[in-house]
């Protein structure tokens, strides 16, 4: 999934506040003062940016929790997809993978895999199958650790 396939580039925090609003709930965007510190990663993963977050709660309010729990969900789906593209060589099917994956992670603070996922798209569009590979271990390292960081907010979340 590529949130940005209905959000022109770059994005204007009214625009993004008021399509995800409607995308999840049907219903205009409500208010709540973010939490935590804008401008420092999480330090209990060191793999979030707490800033992202925040302005996610800030921008979506309750329903923050919604936008990561779609991206658990849809990452989960193209991460495999990635996977399977690149077993069976097709550096096309690998390319628009890692730049769904790309824009969603950098959306939900993954800056991490957000990188590596550029470098990927990249790599799959100059044909460098060396260094896709590489790029691919690293993100079967990190992947996990996302998912598992993100679950440790939206577990909190339902307390």
């Amino acid at each position: 999934m590529c949130w940005c396939a209905y959000i022109t580039k770059p994005l204007a925090q009214e625009t993004l506040e008021a399509t995800l609003s409607k995308w999840l709930t049907g219903s205009k965007p409500s208010h709540k003062p973010a939490t935590g510190n804008k401008n420092k990663k999480s330090p209990a993963s060191g793999l979030l940016d707490t800033g992202v977050i925040a302005s996610l709660r800030d921008l979506m309010g309750e329903n923050y929790s919604q936008i990561l729990q779609k991206y658990m969900d849809e990452s989960a789906k193209l991460h495999t997809v990635l996977k399977e593209s690149w077993q069976r060589g097709d550096l096309k099917a690998v390319s628009q993978a890692a730049h769904s994956l790309k824009s969603s992670s950098q959306y939900v603070g993954a800056v991490s895999l957000k990188d590596m996922f550029a470098a990927i798209e990249a790599g799959a569009k100059q044909d460098d199958k060396e260094m896709i590979a590489q790029t691919l271990k690293a993100v079967e390292d990190t992947y996990p650790q996302v998912r598992h960081a993100i679950g440790e907010i939206l577990d909190k979340e339902k307390k």
